[in-house]
């Protein structure tokens, strides 16, 4: 038992260390800074221009956290493609893996602290502009006048974070190139899941297998369907009668997050012992 329990703290120790390594990795390469600015930036517009030209805000808290979040789901798409899109295939395509076979440490925790630290790094990104629209509404609203919806609105955003890293994570250990796996997952994330899940709903098929076919939910839980990133037709717009479910959309992506990385752990294990 004791010899189990020190395999486990030294896994332990050496996935933390790896989320360091990776998060240090964010900051130098201004990756973090960079998804912070625009975490900034965005909710800023929201507040900033309509003070500026003296249009009124929306009547309720609740109408201007639907109309500020619609960003959200967008922020969370490129922040993962962002973090996620060459964490593994950086490593082939500069062969710095090769390090693996002397260091004292098992691929699998490597892989999972690159994971945690991308997923960290997003969440970041995401509470941040959760933060700044929250701090808008109180300016606007008055304190205490926030939507009880705006919490879950966040823990949706944090999943939706888990389910596009895990396909960013998919091509970036079955791709050996960084600039190709960090191409498909910003255009996968951005275009063609959102793309593949419009013709579906135009074809009359419910796409409720793809994971972005759930981004309006970070603002449909304020009763709209608005939102910028990933949904198409099928997720909010006017070409369908598909509306993404609630609980189906959180099933969704806590399954294929699990399968995903799952998949890209044992390809990205397997691709390193060639």
């Amino acid at each position: 038992m004791s010899t189990i329990s020190a395999a486990i703290r030294k896994d332990l120790r050496d996935t933390w260390s790896a989320v360091l390594f990776e998060l240090d990795k964010h900051m130098r390469r201004r990756r973090l800074l960079i998804a912070l600015l625009l975490a900034l930036v965005v909710p800023l517009l929201f507040y900033a221009v309509p003070r500026a030209v003296g249009v009124p805000f929306a009547a309720t808290s609740t109408l201007f956290a639907g109309t500020n979040l619609g960003f959200a789901s967008l922020l969370v798409l490129i922040s993962a493609a962002f973090f996620g899109g060459d964490a593994i295939s950086s490593e082939l395509d500069k062969r710095t893996f090769l390090v693996s076979y002397v260091a004292p440490q098992r691929r699998t925790s490597m892989f999972v602290g690159k994971y945690l630290a991308a997923f960290f790094a997003t969440a970041l990104v995401t509470l941040f502009y959760y933060g700044v629209t929250f701090a808008e509404m109180e300016s606007v609203y008055g304190w205490g006048d926030v939507p009880a919806a705006f919490s879950t609105s966040l823990a949706v955003a944090l999943l939706y974070g888990l389910g596009a890293l895990a396909v960013t994570f998919t091509f970036s250990s079955t791709m050996r190139s960084t600039i190709t796996s960090n191409m498909l997952s910003f255009f996968a994330l951005l275009l063609i899941l959102p793309i593949v899940s419009g013709v579906l709903s135009i074809a009359g098929v419910n796409p409720w297998f793809v994971p972005t076919y759930y981004a309006s939910l970070t603002t449909s839980v304020f009763g709209g369907t608005g939102g910028f990133g990933g949904g198409g037709p099928g997720g909010g717009g006017g070409l369908s009668s598909f509306s993404p479910d609630f609980h189906t959309g959180l099933w969704v992506l806590c399954v294929s997050s699990i399968v995903l990385l799952a998949f890209s752990a044992i390809v990205a294990s397997r691709r390193q012992m060639e």
